[in-house]
């Protein structure tokens, strides 16, 4: 077995459902809560889902990856396609790009910064990137517990990619073990693909105080990519996508 995040093929088809509703959800949040958007930048945009399909629609997309797998299997992606983005290789705390009507961060990304140092760090590069009224839209997962898991599978040029994910335990630190591992048919052979690393473990507070000291503000919360699953405040625990304004 060998890592996921350094096979991107295998990545793309395992991730690679259908982004018109959530990209149909982040226009409108966008237009709901930023007004006019044209410039937008996502953080930690793997091999290009989400970006590329906002980017059909005629915003200026620039995707950030610290992957160069996940950047140049993107970048390559989008060439392909006819799309134009501009694909950066970046940490997501330290980056030092502006003038950004709207940011984004898709399926818990923000989990990856497991201290509360990484992530005022990537608040503070994010509140320099976007201009005044503009927002920062977070997908995350609050608070999740061992037992959580989802399986599915995906086919495509004849390669079938079954996705396990699953919270394996709690750690220190106010962190859980995730478990992430596909597993490959190709060609009449089969092979899994492994990752299993620490992620932080999301709460209300990180996505309202934390911002907060940074000029980001909470504007919104949603429960799911439909725009009318608007809640007042935030769950203790599961899915939620926060909405957060530059002042």
């Amino acid at each position: 077995m060998s890592g996921v995040y350094s096979h991107p093929l295998y990545y793309d088809i395992a991730f690679g459902c259908d982004p018109t509703r959530e990209a149909d959800f982040y226009c409108e949040v966008f237009k709901r809560h930023a007004g006019s958007v044209r410039r937008v930048l996502e953080l930690g945009c793997g091999t290009g889902r989400i970006l590329i399909e906002l980017a059909k629609r005629g915003f200026y997309c620039v995707g950030l990856d610290i992957s160069p797998e996940m950047a140049k299997f993107c970048a390559r992606k989008a060439r392909r396609l006819g799309v134009p983005v501009v694909v950066l290789r970046a940490d997501m705390t330290d980056f030092h790009i502006s003038g950004f009507d709207a940011a984004y961060s898709a399926i818990n990304t923000v989990s990856a910064l497991l201290t509360d140092e990484k992530l005022e760090l990537h608040y503070s590069c994010v509140s320099k990137a976007l201009r005044a009224g503009g927002v920062y839209v977070i997908d995350a997962a609050l608070n999740p517990s061992p037992g959580d898991r989802e399986e599915w599978e995906e086919e495509r040029d004849g390669i079938t990619v079954r996705a396990e994910w699953e919270v394996v335990n709690l750690l220190p630190r106010g962190r859980v073990l995730d478990r992430l591992r596909l597993v490959v048919r190709e060609r009449g052979k089969s092979f899994e693909l492994l990752d299993e690393s620490p992620s932080r473990r999301m709460s209300p507070a990180d996505l309202s105080e934390l911002p907060g000291r940074f000029g980001l503000e909470p504007v919104a919360w949603y429960l799911s990519f439909d725009p009318e699953d608007e809640v007042n405040s935030p769950p203790e625990r599961g899915r939620v996508i926060a909405v957060l304004r530059r002042v």
